[in-house]
Parts: C-alpha cells; sequence; structure tokens
C-alpha cells in the first residue's frame, strides 16, 4: 500500500502565526528550505499529524489535506484537534500504530542524540533472528576455553632459576680442588706483601712531607711577589660590570622595541587616517540621517513591489480565465499553447496600439502647443491691449527708463527740502539780526537780507533741475514701441514696470518650453517608428499563429497598415474580463510607477551616501541601506580604532620618556664610576679583567700558601703515626733523601705489596668455601630440579594451546553462525553504512544477551565502539543507515519519510553517498520531505536531481516565499560554489605503477603497527587507474575495502576483481605474519614506564639504553646483563625479560629471511603469480624484488 500527501493547508496551528498552504506536492522528493523560525519543524510535525492524528506535540491543530492511498483519494480535516476523514468507508487509512512515528521523522537533533531504548529494540530484534538459541559462551567457559590464558611467568622463572644453580654448581665444585691445592703457598707470599705494604707506607708519608715542605716555600715566595694593592679589590667588580651592562642591554632592548612600536602605531594611525581628514560629527549625523531615510525608503519599496506582484497575479489569474473562454466552438481547433500565444499576441497587439495612440496623442499635443507659442497675438497678454508684440531690447530698455524715473525724486520730496531751508533761514536771520543790533547796530542788518538773496536764487536753480529728469524719461518715451504708462504717476509706473518684467519671463518661458518641445517631438517620433517596427513584427508573428490555426488574424489595409481581421477582432471581444484586465492593469502600472519612483529616490539617496566609500577608501560604493549602514559602522570603527591607536601611542610614549631612559641614564653614571673608584679609565673593561685576574691569582697564592702550611703539618703527623718494620731505616734519615730516590724505594715496594690484597680475598674465600662446601650430590639435585621445572613448564604450555585454539573454534563458530543468519534488515544496514562512509565504518553487532546494542568498526581498527563514542557525524551517518533499512526490510507499506537537517553533519561525498540512497527509495514509491534551512544543501540537491534529467518527480519549496505569496523575495539559491566537494587526487597521466605510488605518497608497510586494514590500498591493487578511481571515491585502506567488497559495492567492481583484490589481501596479511615471527615488536618509553622491574630511578638510564640498542627489546636485556646500566638488579631485570617476553616484544624464535618468507607464501598461495608475491616480499623485508 502506497500513500501520498498530495496537498496540506495548514488553517490555524500554534507557533506558525499567518496559515500556510501548501499545493502540489510532488510524489517522490519535496525539499523544503527557509530560514529558522519559518515554521519547518512544525510543518513536519503537521505532516505527521496528517498520518496519525492526535500523536504529535501540536496543540489543537486545524489543517486540512489530500492523501493518495494505493490511488484512492482521501481528504483528512483536522479542527482543533479533531480529526475527520473523507474517503471509502469514511474511516481512518489503517497506516498502523503511531508509535512508530518517530521511524519516519529522522531529525538531526534526535540522531545526533539517540533514543537508546529504540536502537536497542533495534539490536535485540537482530539479534533473536540471528543467535539460534545456541549459548556457545557457557560451552566454551565449561571447556575452559579462554581467549587469553593466564601466563607461566613463575614456571618460566623457576626453569631459568634452576638452570643458573645447576651450572654454578658444577663450577663450584671443579673450582673447590684446585683451590684447595694453592692455601699454603698463598699464605706464605701474603706475609712478604704485608711487610712490603709496611715499607711502602712509610716510604709514601716521608715522600709527601718533603713534597709538602717543598710546596710551602714555593708557596710564600709567591705570595711575596705581589704587591699589597690587591687587597682593595673585592673580586666581584666584573660581575657588578656584567650585572649593568646586561641591565643597560635590557633597557636598551626595551627602548628599540618601543620606539618600533610606537613606529608600528604611528603606521597604523596613518592607515588609519582619513584622505580628507577625519568626518566631522556634523557630517556623521547627516550620513546617519541619509542612511535611515534609505531605510524608509527600502521598507517602502518592499510594500510597494508586494503591491505589485499582487496585482501580477490577479491579472494573471484573469488571463487564465479568459484563454479558457476562448475555446468556444469556433475556436475548438485552437489547442490549449496556441490560446496562450494568442492571448499573449493580442495583449502585446493592444499594449502596442495603446502605445501608438499614446504617442499621437502626445505628438498632437505637442504640435497645438508649438503652435500655440508660435502665435502668441491669439490669446497672449498684448492682444487685450491690441498691440504687436515688442522685442526683447526693447523691453530691456523700457525696464531700465522706469526704474530712472522710480529713482528721480519726487516733488512733494522737494517742496518738504524748500520748508526746511526757509526754517534754517528764519532762524539764521533772527540770530544774525539780534547779534547786529547788539554789536555794530542797525548796520549789520544789510547781512541778514544779503543771505536771503542768495538762498533764494539757489533754490530757484536747483528745483528745475530735479524736476527735469523725469520730464526726460517722458519725453524719450514717446520714440519707443512699448506702450506708455497710463498716467505718469509711481503707482501706474511701477504696474508697466511689473508688467514688463512678466512679459521678459514669459518670452523666457515660451523660449524654454518650445525648445522642450522640439526635443519632445523628435523622441515621440522615435517612439512612433520603434512601435511600428514592432508591430510589424508583431503582425508577423500573428500572420505565423493565424497560418496555423487555420485563418488569419491580421490583415493589412489600403494604407498599408496592419490591422486585426473580424475573426481577430472577436477574439478579442471578451468585454467583461477585459474590463476588468483594463483596471487590473492600470492598477499595475501605478504600481510599478510608484515603484519606480521609490527605486528613483533610493538610488539617489546611494549615490549620495556613495562618499563614504571615498572615505573609506572603499572598493564600491553601498548599493543598499544595509550596505550603506554597514559603511557606516565601519566608519565608526576605523574612527574608535584611530582614537584607540593614538592613545596607545602616547601611553608608549610617556613609558619610554618617563621611565626607561632615566633609568638607562642612572645605569650608564654607575658603570662610569665604578670605573672611576678603580682608577681606570671608563669603558676599560680590558684593564679590569686583568686586574681581577691578577686578584684571583693573588687570592690563589693566598690559599696555595694556607694550604702547603696545612699539608706540611698532616704529613707530618701521618708520618709519625706510621710503624715502621724491623731492619728499615730511621725517619730522620729518610727525609733527607731526595724525593726521586724515595719514590724509587716506594715503587719496589708497593710492586711487593701489590698482591697483598687479592691473596687476603683468596685466602678468604677458599677457606669459606672448603668450610661450607658439600659432595658432589648438590651438581645431581640441581640438575632434578631443572628437568621437573621445564616438565611443568611444558605442560602449562600445553593447556595455554588448548584453550587458545579452542576459544579460536568457538569464536569462529558463532561468527560464522550469525554470519550466516543474520536477517536481511541488518545486512541491508551494512551495506547503507558501507556505502554512506566509503567502507570506513562498518556495522558491528554485539552479541550480548542481555544488552544488544549496534556497534561500528572504524577502518584499521580491530575493536568496534559503540555509538556513544562515534563523533556526531558517523553516529549520524550510522543510526540513519539503520532505521532507514528497517523501513525499508519491516514495513508493509512505504510512508512518506521526513528528513529534518539530517545531512547537516555530513561531509559532502558521504552526504552524495546518502542523498544516492534516499533518491532510490523514492524510485521505489516512497515520498520524501527534505527539510533544511541551508541554501548550499539545496543547490546541492537541485544539482543531483539536475542530473537525473527527471527520473523522480520533484519539488523545491521556499517556505518564507510561500508564505509570503511568492518566491520572488526569498533569498536567492547560490548559483556558484555548491557544489559537492572532489578529494584532490592527481590523475595517473601513464604513469607506471609504482610511480604512481611514489607521487601519492603512499605509506609503507607497518606490521607492528598497524594491521591489514590499515594498509593503503596501493599495496594490494595492480593498475593506476583502480587506485585513482577507489581514491576519487575515498577509498583509502584495504579496511574500507574490505568492508565495501562484503557488500558488494559497485565501487569494488565486478565479483572477479573482487575476488582477485581479496586474495592478494590474504597474501598480504599472511607476509605480514610471517614477518612478525622472531621479530619483537618495538620498545616505546610508555612500555618501560609500565613494565614491572623498571624504576622510576632507572626509567632514564634504560630509556636511553633502549634507543642506543635501536629498540630491540632482546638487544636491551643483552645490555643489562653486560652492566651497561649500573646496579641494575638481575631479579629486576629477570622479571623485565619475563614481561617483555610476555607482551611480544622478544620473540621466542629467529626471524625469518626473505628468501624463507617467498617459499612459504608461494606453498600457501600457488595461485598467485611469482611477480605479485615478490613485490609483497620486497616490501616487507626491504629487497629488491
Amino acid at each position: 500500500m502506497s500513500v501520498y500527501i498530495d496537498h496540506i493547508h495548514l488553517r490555524r496551528l500554534r507557533g506558525t502565526g499567518a496559515e500556510l498552504n501548501l499545493k502540489r506536492l510532488a510524489r517522490d522528493i519535496n525539499i523544503i528550505h527557509g530560514p529558522n523560525g519559518v515554521g519547518k519543524s512544525t510543518l513536519a510535525l503537521a505532516l505527521q499529524e496528517v498520518l496519525w492524528p492526535g500523536s504529535t506535540e501540536l496543540a489543537r491543530p486545524s489543517l486540512d489535506a489530500e492523501l493518495d492511498v494505493d490511488g484512492t483519494p482521501w481528504r483528512v480535516r483536522i479542527e482543533a484537534g479533531y480529526a475527520e476523514h473523507d474517503g471509502p468507508g469514511g474511516a481512518r487509512p489503517d497506516l498502523g500504530s503511531a508509535d512508530r512515528r518517530t521511524r519516519y521523522l529522522l531529525a538531526l537533533h534526535d540522531l545526533v542524540v539517540p533514543d537508546s531504548q529504540t536502537d536497542a529494540a533495534f539490536a535485540a530484534h537482530v539479534l533473536r533472528e540471528s543467535l539460534g538459541g545456541h549459548d556457545l559462551d557457557a560451552v566454551a567457559a565449561t571447556l575452559g576455553f579462554y581467549a587469553k590464558p593466564t601466563q607461566p611467568q613463575g614456571l618460566k622463572k623457576e626453569v631459568r632459576e634452576a638452570k643458573h644453580a645447576r651450572q654454578a654448581a658444577l663450577e663450584r665444585a671443579r673450582a673447590l680442588e684446585a683451590e684447595r691445592q694453592d692455601l699454603a703457598r698463598l699464605r706464605t707470599e701474603r706475609e712478604h706483601a704485608k711487610r712490603a705494604r709496611q715499607e711502602a707506607n712509610i716510604l709514601d708519608r716521608a715522600r709527601e712531607f718533603v713534597q709538602a715542605r717543598q710546596k710551602l716555600e714555593h708557596a710564600r715566595a709567591d705570595m711575596e711577589a705581589f704587591p699589597a694593592v690587591m687587597e682593595l679589590l673585592r673580586g666581584n667588580e666584573k660581575e657588578t660590570l656584567d650585572d649593568l651592562e646586561s641591565r643597560k642591554g635590557d633597557l636598551d632592548g626595551k627602548i628599540s622595541r618601543e620606539e618600533r612600536e610606537i613606529e608600528r602605531i604611528g603606521r597604523v594611525i596613518s592607515e588609519r587616517l582619513f584622505p580628507g581628514g577625519t568626518p566631522d560629527p556634523a557630517r556623521r549625523g547627516h550620513w546617519k540621517g541619509l542612511v535611515e531615510q534609505a531605510e524608509d525608503v527600502e521598507r517602502t519599496l518592499r510594500d510597494v513591489q508586494a503591491d505589485r506582484i499582487k496585482a501580477e497575479v490577479a491579472l494573471r489569474e484573469l488571463d487564465v480565465r479568459l484563454a479558457e473562454t476562448a475555446g468556444a466552438a469556433e475556436v475548438t481547433g485552437i489547442s490549449r499553447d496556441m490560446a496562450t500565444t494568442l492571448d499573449r499576441l493580442f495583449r502585446e497587439w493592444v499594449s502596442l496600439q495603446g502605445r501608438e495612440t499614446v504617442l499621437r496623442q502626445q505628438q498632437q499635443a505637442l504640435e497645438m502647443r508649438r503652435v500655440e507659442l508660435d502665435e502668441p497675438a491669439a490669446k497672449g497678454e498684448n492682444v487685450a491691449r491690441g498691440r504687436e508684440r515688442m522685442s526683447t531690447d526693447a523691453l530691456h530698455a523700457a525696464i531700465t527708463r522706469l526704474e530712472d524715473w522710480l529713482r528721480a525724486p519726487k516733488e512733494a520730496q522737494a517742496a518738504e527740502s524748500a520748508i526746511w531751508w526757509v526754517v534754517l533761514l528764519a532762524g539764521l536771520l533772527a540770530v544774525t539780526g539780534i547779534l547786529a543790533f547788539l554789536w555794530a547796530g542797525p548796520l549789520f542788518l544789510a547781512a541778514p537780507a544779503l543771505a536771503l538773496v542768495l538762498l533764494i536764487l539757489f533754490w530757484r536753480r536747483k528745483r528745475p533741475a530735479e524736476a527735469s529728469r523725469r520730464s526726460d524719461v517722458e519725453r524719450m518715451w514717446n520714440g519707443t514701441e512699448v506702450p506708455a504708462p497710463a498716467a505718469w504717476t509711481e503707482q501706474e509706473v511701477v504696474k508697466t514696470l511689473r508688467m514688463l518684467l512678466g512679459q521678459v519671463v514669459e518670452d523666457k518661458r515660451r523660449n524654454d518650453e518650445q525648445l522642450d518641445i522640439g526635443a519632445r517631438l523628435e523622441k515621440v517620433a522615435e517612439d512612433m517608428v520603434h512601435a511600428r517596427q514592432e508591430r510589424a513584427h508583431l503582425a508577423s508573428q500573428m500572420e505565423a499563429l493565424g497560418r496555423e490555426m487555420g485563418f488569419p488574424l491580421t490583415q493589412r489595409g489600403a494604407d498599408d497598415d496592419e490591422s486585426l481581421t473580424a475573426r481577430g477582432i472577436w477574439l478579442l471581444s471578451v468585454s467583461e474580463e477585459l474590463v476588468l484586465r483594463g483596471t487590473l492593469s492600470a492598477r499595475l502600472t501605478e504600481a510599478q510607477a510608484a515603484e519606480s519612483a521609490a527605486e528613483e529616490q533610493l538610488r539617489k539617496l546611494l549615490d549620495e551616501l556613495g562618499v563614504l566609500s571615498d572615505v573609506l577608501d572603499l572598493d564600491s560604493v553601498p548599493d543598499s541601506a544595509s550596505a550603506a549602514r554597514a559603511a557606516l559602522e565601519q566608519l565608526q570603527a576605523r574612527i574608535q580604532e584611530l582614537d584607540a591607536a593614538k592613545q596607545e601611542r602616547d601611553a608608549s610614549t610617556r613609558k619610554l620618556e618617563d621611565e626607561w631612559r632615566p633609568e638607562r641614564e642612572d645605569v650608564e653614571s654607575r658603570i662610569i664610576k665604578l670605573f672611576e673608584d678603580l682608577g681606570l679609565n671608563s669603558g676599560d673593561e680590558a684593564a679590569l679583567i686583568r686586574l681581577l685576574e691578577a686578584h684571583e691569582a693573588w687570592k690563589e697564592a693566598g690559599t696555595a700558601l694556607r694550604v702547603a702550611e696545612a699539608q706540611v703539618q698532616q704529613a707530618e703527623e701521618r708520618l709519625h703515626a706510621e710503624t715502621r718494620p724491623e731492619g728499615m731505616e730511621p725517619v730522620e734519615a729518610l727525609l733527607a733523601c731526595p724525593v726521586p730516590e724515595l719514590e724509587d724505594q716506594m715503587q719496589r715496594a708497593r710492586e711487593r705489596a701489590a698482591t697483598y690484597d687479592d691473596l687476603v680475598d683468596r685466602i678468604g674465600k677458599i677457606t669459606l668455601r672448603m668450610g661450607a662446601a658439600v659432595d658432589n650430590q648438590e651438581v645431581a639435585q640441581a640438575a632434578m630440579k631443572l628437568d621437573a621445572a621445564k616438565e611443568k613448564l611444558q605442560h602449562a604450555v600445553d593447556d595455554n594451546v588448548r584453550s587458545v585454539i579452542g576459544n579460536e573454534i568457538v569464536r569462529f563458530v558463532r561468527d560464522k553462525t550469525v554470519e550466516d543468519t543474520l536477517p536481511q534488515v541488518f545486512v541491508r544496514a551494512r551495506e547503507l553504512l558501507a556505502s554512506f562512509t566509503a567502507g570506513a565504518l562498518e556495522l558491528v553487532l554485539d552479541l550480548t544477551p542481555e544488552q544488544p546494542r549496534f556497534l561500528a568498526k572504524t577502518d584499521g581498527s580491530s575493536t568496534a565502539r559503540p555509538v556513544a563514542e562515534l563523533s556526531v557525524g558517523e553516529r549520524v551517518q550510522l543510526l540513519m543507515a539503520v532505521r532507514m533499512a528497517f523501513l525499508e526490510q519491516e514495513e508493509t507499506s512505504p510512508l512518506p519519510l521526513i528528513l529534518d537537517e539530517a545531512l547537516g553533519t555530513t561531509d559532502d561525498v558521504r552526504a552524495r553517498a546518502i542523498v544516492s540512497a534516499l533518491m532510490d527509495l523514492a524510485g521505489r514509491g516512497r515520498q520524501l520531505f527534505y527539510f533544511t534551512a541551508q541554501t548550499d544543501e539545496v543547490a546541492k540537491w537541485m544539482e543531483v536531481l539536475g542530473r537525473l534529467d527527471g527520473a523522480v518527480e520533484d519539488r523545491v519549496m521556499d517556505l518564507a516565499a510561500v508564505r509570503r505569496g511568492s518566491a520572488s523575495e526569498a533569498a536567492p539559491l547560490p548559483t556558484s560554489g555548491a557544489t559537492w566537494s572532489e578529494p584532490d587526487i592527481p590523475a595517473p597521466g601513464g604513469q607506471d605503477y609504482i610511480t604512481y605510488g611514489r607521487r601519492l605518497g603512499v605509506p609503507g608497510i607497518r606490521p607492528h603497527e598497524e594491521g591489514i586494514d590499515a594498509v593503503h590500498i596501493w599495496h594490494v591493487l595492480e593498475g593506476s587507474d583502480d587506485v585513482y578511481r577507489l581514491l576519487r571515491r575515498r577509498v583509502e585502506t584495504v579496511g574500507q575495502y574490505r568492508v565495501l567488497a562484503r557488500a558488494a559495492h559497485p565501487v569494488t567492481g565486478s565479483s572477479a576483481d573482487r575476488d582477485a583484490v581479496l586474495a592478494r589481501v590474504d597474501l598480504l596479511d599472511d607476509a605480514m605474519s610471517l614477518w612478525k615471527r622472531g621479530r619483537g615488536r618495538p620498545l616505546t618509553r610508555d612500555v618501560l614506564q609500565e613494565a614491572p622491574g623498571v624504576s622510576d630511578r632507572k626509567l632514564d638510564e634504560v630509556w636511553a639504553l633502549t634507543r642506543q640498542k635501536e629498540y630491540d627489546a632482546r638487544a636491551l636485556i643483552d645490555g643489562l646483563e653486560a652492566g651497561e646500566v649500573s646496579r641494575f638488579r638481575e631479579d629486576k631485570r629477570e622479571e623485565l625479560r619475563g614481561y617483555l617476553e610476555e607482551k611480544g616484544f622478544i620473540a621466542g624464535e629467529d626471524p625469518l629471511s626473505a628468501e624463507d618468507a617467498l617459499m612459504e607464501l608461494q606453498a600457501r598461495h600457488p595461485d598467485a603469480g611469482v611477480s605479485c608475491i615478490e613485490r609483497v616480499v620486497s616490501v616487507l623485508w626491504r629487497t629488491e624484488p
């Protein structure tokens, strides 16, 4: 039974905001993407709510859905959590228990933190079908079969001790008889040596006394040779000088570093400086205001775009209805595509006719306006006055004369001036008359009369001059073409002046408008030519379409102009729809105009904000409000960095000037004072060193004198303390002899006494051995103990061999039984995991009955790890493989599978393999929903889907765009860079196999450090192209290949190819085992640190010897036996030997040679080629093939 979800409508759902309607869902693969918080996870739960109502975490959802269950349509309606089903019988379709719904939802957060109970249930299911009821572990425990039996270290030690005891007994028995015969002779020689020893001691003491006395005399002479000035030196002047010089050097370094730091900060400041200076806060505030305006305009632009999109959608729906209306009986032969094309051509024809009409109307309006401008007398301002239009020069001259007339003084102003003069004159006459009467009498009364006569003459002359200026203007006006004012009063003159100024402005406007009309007429003519060309092209398309439909749509008139035929007009006469379409078109035009205006306003603001790119020296100007906001924030950050750099420079300058330079000057002054106190030239360090060297010699001479005096006293005391043998010369006679004579006598005496200690030791040992000696029964008892120890060791070794072989047989039977009886679900899960990881992970089942679980064996590792110990990406891949395998093998109906960010932690190569497996699921009739917030993942899905060329039905949906009603505003998918990454593996390029391997840097084989699964795949292949193909699929090791070959993955080639490669793998595995025969594992410091017998105090010495012996454990033990590590106890050495033998660091047999290995491999693998075997041997034994 197949189940598909064709449509889902979320009417009300807590947490999703507005409703969500998804139509025409793909039957195979649906890729649903969008930013976080848009409702992807909620939609995934809603899809499962449709299949199992009431089983999800959604609270009281309200939604509708359409299903297809085995070809039968079903409708599901859920209202506030209550579900109704509209299908056959009305009951809910049987889709299984809701408890299993989590198997169909693979979310990243669930896979990263897996449900241990669910995965344990899967593992228990596999285990129940695999074991068959046989408890092989109990059988092995009953028989005493163990993988790692106890090692008989005590028995080995007992055998070694028995061998040493028998050998020691034999040697003691042989040496006892020979020593007994030499005892008397040795005692006589001991007495002679004893007397010679006493004589040698007396001579040695006498020689010491004579030599000490001579040294004392020399020391006194050396001391007297030094001047008394040496007592003034302390001896530490050089250290003091070195300390001061060192401090000076440190300060010089600090000063230099700080100066460099100041210089660096200066460069930083220079880099941060703005070319035109730091913008002031006012400019920054202005830019901030512009950015805010741009952001407001962008918001307005988005609103206008939304209106435009709504208008476009409504217009598009109307076009669909018009296309359906065109399907009447008269046009039954028109196909849907032809109707769509016809509708488009008609709309273009109408639009083009409208354009031509508008252009013609514009042309007529412009022509009429130009005629009006050319004939101003018909309705201009001058018409009312019945006069001809005046020239510009006449207007300007008239304006100038009227301005002169207005600037001339008025008659009232002249009268006021005359009254002022009369008053002034009256006052002057009155004062003059009074003074004349008082001072000079009646004679001076003539002076005021004279002044009055002069004033009258001046006034009469001035008044006609002022009045003549306005008269001149009025008289000159009569000869001009400009009409004079109605009356030569100030009001009429101002009125006339305003009229003339308006005429000048009107003339200027007329001239500008005429130029503009000319340019617009040219543009209209050009647009009409383009329109006619477009109409001709459109007519040719309609003519071709008419031929295809069987009747013409256009016709050519007498004026060679195309027009619609009656049939074409009839097709166009869908009146009501066209009226509605016109309204929608007008609304769309208004929205487009508003959008253009907003875009233009935004462009102007961004152009004005383009100065930020010059200030910040950016490569491009801001192209959006957000970019402008980022540039403004970058400007502020740069200003802050500049201020911080300046503060740092000031702090460094203060530290340099206030601390380090004064301290350096103080150190320099102390150095100078040191030389001055010693009476030396400043900086003469050589003289100071010579003085100190002489001082050291003076101190040494004093010490030597004191030592010589003490030595003389001690020599004299030792000389008198010695016992002088009888017959020897007196001491006084010996002290009179020269030193060479005393040394000669002493040498002869020492030669005679040299054997004394050896004789005493030999006599004592012989006596001790003779006292404790036993008969020859000791040797026999030691031999019996050795035989008994060997027999017990052999029995223990036989028991261990039986235990190990039995355990291997039990393990083989158990693994083979499980392998042969594993259910298909586990086999499929292992195949999927191998495909996902290119063989890097192998699925393993933990056979513990109490707690079965899935494990993963990593490439090159012999142990399997639980899921919790895997990386996040590996854990997701393993659990996806297991759950997808259960869905494929265990379910009865292929229900829709939902993946939520499931590939978020997977690399490109493994993700591609998982996508291929999902494609295979979709191809077998399962509907898939993949949710993601990563646009690069969507692009990679689209890349894979594009290569399938429609093999599966798919749909890619932007959930955010669906919510807004259109995908045009959604974030676009990346067009480049979002492809599956490939490993950078060089192609062979015709190189031979060995050369290509060296080019790849293939590592050698290290049998002790790695098993066969960790070996590079190059060592088991024969063709460079095969190596290149596998490495491109990230198959690098033998372990990966074996896992993929077990799953018969196509990357491993055909069955014959797999058999050939696996045969070479077995050959190499046997060769590695033969190489390890007789070769102990190399030692490491960690092994020695854990080994018994090596204390922490001796660890460094033993490790140094190990490195000297090239990490060979057997050579290390031989070195310890030879005493190369001092005072290393024998019992500790034997304890270390046993540990290294047990752990495999010391082999119990000799290494196998290359020739013997070649012969044994040929015997084991007779079908393998000789050249193949020789190559394997040459690689491991480092020989030429």
